[in-house]
């Protein structure tokens, strides 16, 4: 009888001890934000334009942000200059309530960034900006 309860109960507590998934702890969205260098991966324009002053200069594709838990964001122009000024900038951030937009402000003005995607590898944020009397939309993809 007590060989027949062995063979029954410890492949059963066997079975329970690996099957219980353990309680992991999600990362929180500044986890996935801060600490990180990321990068100028894409920029989009909408509604498409063939103004100068909506068109993203090539020199923006390797610009580089760095939030930090402190609330300060670094921002680097990366190798390729939009001007022989080596543009090295330092502005605070915070985040709204729900953690879906990302404040940013720097000297007077405070710029609005909404959350598209932030998984700790991809951060894509949106901003609106009205220029001729047309609201454009800039979503701007960064890689860690």
């Amino acid at each position: 009888m007590k060989k027949t309860f062995l063979n029954f109960i410890i492949p059963i507590t066997f079975l329970l001890h690996f099957s219980c998934k353990k309680n992991d702890i999600a990362p929180s969205n500044l986890d996935k934000l801060c600490d990180k260098t990321w990068t100028t991966y894409n920029i989009k324009i909408t509604p498409k334009t063939n103004t100068s002053n909506m068109v993203v200069p090539i020199c923006n594709a390797d610009d580089v942000l760095c939030f930090k838990r402190n609330q300060t964001l670094y921002f680097d122009e990366g190798g390729d200059k939009c001007s022989t000024d080596d543009m090295q900038e330092y502005a605070s951030w915070s985040f709204n309530n729900d953690e879906t937009k990302i404040f940013v402000r720097n000297l007077d003005t405070l710029i609005t960034y909404n959350i598209i995607q932030n998984d700790g590898n991809m951060l894509i944020l949106s901003q609106k900006i009205v220029s001729d009397n047309i609201t454009y939309t800039i979503t701007t993809s960064y890689t860690k």
